[in-house]
């Protein structure tokens, strides 16, 4: 082999284990040195997760149905409650709307109150049921909501238990019909022992 063609090969073989392979050992050697150090300061990022333990429901409180009527919160007293709370402007809860619609009509037959609630005008509401398709139960706020059900963003949910522990808070889309949804849902209508409800 020509002489100059070797030292050039050599050279091309020389750059790419300088570039690439070197790079990887010095980083790797990095993370091995400041791995505990980041595991530290990754500790003290850490927070308690979002467990609403001891949390109660507050039942005084009311809400307008589709057609104006009053429902007093208290009459949900006593079963689980998916509580969803939303708005026609919102993006999120518009491309929420069809997850929410299927995971309606997989509940609609338990005994769990289904509300999604609004704070816009009644036209709005109604003409983004007839818009968006909506089946689900909706309705408007009557007055403010409780501080137990306050949050800064739209959309966001509450999963009460029929005991009025507050044992679910999200803030932010999801997949409502996801099956893991449904069935945590089912298993708030069972009794405590476990056993299935008695229809």
């Amino acid at each position: 082999m020509n002489p100059s063609r070797k030292t050039f090969l050599k050279g091309c073989i020389t750059g790419a284990v300088l570039t690439t392979v070197v790079p990887a050992v010095v980083g790797l050697l990095l993370l091995l040195a400041f791995k505990e150090t980041f595991i530290r300061y990754k500790q003290k990022e850490l927070t308690a997760p979002p467990i609403p333990f001891g949390e109660k429901a507050d039942y005084g409180w009311s809400l307008l149905d589709k057609d104006g009527n009053k429902v007093p919160f208290s009459l949900f007293e006593g079963k689980p409650i998916f509580l969803h709370f939303w708005h026609p402007d919102c993006t999120i809860c518009t491309s929420e709307i069809e997850a929410v619609n299927a995971l309606w009509e997989k509940v609609k037959t338990l005994d769990v109150a289904f509300l999604c609630v609004t704070w816009t005008e009644q036209a709005e509401l109604n003409g983004a049921i007839a818009a968006r398709g909506i089946r689900y139960p909706t309705y408007l706020l009557n007055g403010g909501r409780p501080a137990v059900f306050q949050n800064p963003g739209t959309p966001n949910t509450y999963i009460v238990a029929a005991n009025g522990d507050i044992v679910f808070k999200y803030l932010g889309g999801a997949k409502w019909d996801a099956d893991v949804v449904f069935n945590y849902l089912l298993s708030l209508t069972r009794p405590a022992s476990g056993t299935p409800a008695q229809p």
